[in-house]
């Protein structure tokens, strides 16, 4: 009888490590706004002289640059960065689809309904530029 109770005891225990341990796992993933695959379109100043240096050396995707400005992509940890060595970032969209229109209004990407529409528009830009 006493054996019986551990196992029934063990097996309780077993079934609630189990059932807890996908919990545990994730607590651990850090949901993070903006991503690799999703960045944010982020605005830094160009005001101190050491700032453009700065993007190239940590590797930021240069979307635009003036004498003013310069738009990068950034992901939440770079967006940190930026924050952290006073870089005064601004995000002016929460990705790429929504600086594009893309989100409000999906309309834009049924632009091409078949492959001969899309290589035909291919065909007239190349056409422009030779």
């Amino acid at each position: 009888m006493n054996k019986s109770i551990m196992k029934k005891f063990l097996i309780i225990i077993m079934l609630f490590f189990l059932l807890a341990l996908p919990f545990s796992i994730a607590t651990d993933i850090k949901f993070e706004k903006y991503s690799r695959l999703n960045p944010a379109v982020v605005q830094i100043s160009l005001e101190k002289s050491d700032t453009l240096g700065k993007i190239i050396d940590n590797d930021f995707s240069i979307l635009e640059i003036n004498q003013d400005f310069v738009i990068v992509f950034s992901t939440s940890e770079e967006l940190k960065w930026l924050e952290e060595n006073n870089l005064n970032p601004i995000v002016l969209y929460d990705s790429y689809a929504e600086m594009m229109g893309w989100i409000n209004n999906p309309g834009l990407l049924d632009d091409f309904h078949s492959y001969s529409e899309l290589t035909a528009e291919l065909q007239d830009i190349e056409s422009t530029y030779l």
